[in-house]
């Protein structure tokens, strides 16, 4: 058995699956997300630029820099790693804005929810939750226990 981590949560194929070992609060509030309209879709190079706006406000929000710092970096970052289809960026969206984004990057069979933004509005529909809650699934889907 070969077990990989994702976002803290094991994977692997002699294991329940991944959402029955969650949280109930983390399965609860990525229904009621889903319920309250947020949508995740997969974003491509053009997301790029407000992934970066949203990834900046969760930096200065921790008094941290963006890393990468610039959005040419960033851009580049993604253009590596998705031509190899080893990158995967999800944005979620309140009517129709995007309101969180997540940049996962795969390393051979572990996929790492690498960085994160969130421009702090809608946090009653849970968009973070949401986008967590989806990567596992789409990582667990995708192979990344074998």
């Amino acid at each position: 058995m070969r077990v990989r981590l994702v976002a803290g949560i094991r994977l692997g194929q002699d294991l329940p699956p991944a959402e029955t070992r969650m949280r109930r609060t983390v399965r609860l509030e990525a229904r009621q997300a889903a319920r309250r309209g947020v949508v995740v879709r997969e974003g491509g190079p053009a997301d790029i630029p407000a992934f970066f706006e949203l990834m900046g406000i969760t930096c200065q929000r921790q008094g941290t820099s963006p890393n990468p710092p610039t959005e040419a970096a960033l851009l580049g970052l993604w253009s590596a790693f998705s031509a190899k289809g080893l990158a995967r960026l999800t944005i979620a969206e309140c009517d129709g804005k995007a309101t969180a984004g997540l940049l996962t990057l795969r390393f051979g069979s572990r996929v790492t929810q690498w960085k994160k933004g969130w421009n702090e509005e809608h946090r009653d529909r849970h968009p973070n939750t949401l986008l967590a809650f989806e990567c596992i699934q789409w990582a667990e889907q995708h192979g990344a226990d074998q």
